[in-house]
């Protein structure tokens, strides 16, 4: 059974090699659709498109509401008026 961690802990590894060579390529496929002006690119393997995501910075007013309401869940959360639903996952940290 051991030999499923050591499989687990090589996948980390390679997941986390693979997602730093994804970022880069990204960056290529970017800054390429940047120049040829194009917001997408349909191929036979997918579509490459860009998106938009939006955020907001809210006044004061709803920033001091945002504070007020955090404070509120505390409350409730150490009173115990906050329902508390826990979940189980499992965590890897690999040998540095």
């Amino acid at each position: 059974m051991l030999e499923k961690y050591k499989e687990y802990a090589e996948l980390t590894a390679q997941i986390k090699v693979l997602e730093e060579q994804k970022k880069e390529i990204n960056k290529i496929i970017f800054k390429d659709l940047e120049e040829r002006e194009a917001n997408q690119l349909k191929s036979d393997f997918g579509t490459f498109s860009f998106v938009e995501r939006k955020t907001y910075k809210y006044t004061v007013e709803v920033s001091t509401q945002t504070k007020i309401l955090k404070q509120l869940k505390a409350d409730e959360e150490e009173n115990g008026k906050a329902e508390m639903k826990a979940s189980k996952s499992l965590r890897f940290q690999s040998v540095k």
